[in-house]
């Protein structure tokens, strides 16, 4: 039971880091190398505003703020780029990532700052549960269902599909080709502020959210990265795994993720349940 809710805890942080960057990589084919610098800015801003203002406010605050700069992501570093090659527009969420981390360094300092969110606990079996990590099942799977529905059996899926494989036929046929880069930006930092909220009530607010944020990516390399489906499944792989090497030998547990992404990029590079596509030769 104490692994089973250890993977579902993980697994479910996994997911939704993992979703954000399937969410964007879906309608533009970029990975969003931005998300880190979101999470770690959105964070802070809830601990700095709770600490004079109501909870309420600061929760507000920080997903207005993450709102924000989804669309900042979006509006400076990919819509002056738009039509260009791929790798421009990953390079510049990239500078966007390290910029947000260097003005948190600049303002607060790399201090540790503890989020105080209402908390209970209850028994599952002989292992006691916090309501954090309740929230994150839940939240993991109200997401994979809402965003597998979403992509599969509406508009939007075929709105995303379209952008992301030719823009400028997508604009001829009358699809909102901006709203729907804009809005996938937005749901990409939004779902980050939420993990930023639950890794930070359990482990407090650091540096190290934005390291935890990569995790996202590997997620969506193992699982493919145009796929909800794949997410989920290298997600609770991915859980499993570093639950159980951090049960056997915590040093390994950093390290473990990677070697899986490796080996699956090895075997299948466009991921487990993505897209096959055409490849560039080394």
């Amino acid at each position: 039971m104490n692994l089973a809710i250890d993977v579902a805890t993980l697994a479910s942080i996994n997911f939704l880091l993992g979703l954000g960057i399937v969410t964007v990589y879906k309608g533009t084919r970029i990975l969003n190398f931005a998300l880190p610098g979101v999470i770690l800015a959105t964070a802070y801003l809830t601990v700095t505003v709770a600490s004079h203002a109501p909870l309420v406010v600061a929760l507000a605050a920080g997903a207005l703020a993450a709102a924000a700069l989804g669309a900042l992501t979006f509006y400076v570093g990919i819509l002056p780029i738009l039509g260009r090659p791929t790798y421009v527009g990953i390079l510049t969420t990239v500078a966007i990532g390290f910029m947000l981390e260097s003005i948190v360094t600049i303002i607060w300092k790399v201090e540790i700052r503890n989020l105080n969110l209402p908390s209970a606990s209850f028994t599952l079996g002989d292992r006691l549960v916090s309501s954090d990590q309740a929230i994150m099942w839940m939240a993991a799977l109200g997401a994979g269902i809402l965003f597998g529905v979403v992509y599969r059996y509406t508009r939007v899926g075929l709105w995303l599909a379209a952008t992301a494989d030719e823009n400028l036929l997508a604009r001829q046929r009358g699809i909102p080709v901006m709203m729907v880069l804009l809005a996938s930006f937005v749901i990409a930092a939004l779902l980050g502020y939420v993990v930023a909220l639950l890794l930070g009530a359990r482990q407090g607010v650091t540096m190290a959210l934005g390291s935890a944020a990569l995790r996202g990516l590997v997620v969506a390399l193992v699982g493919g990265l145009d796929s909800v489906l794949g997410a989920a499944l290298a997600a609770v792989l991915l859980g499993g795994v570093e639950a159980w090497v951090v049960q056997t030998d915590p040093r390994l547990a950093t390290v473990v993720p990677y070697m899986v992404l490796l080996a699956v990029l090895i075997w299948r590079p466009w991921g487990l349940l993505g897209t096959p596509e055409e490849l560039e030769r080394v």
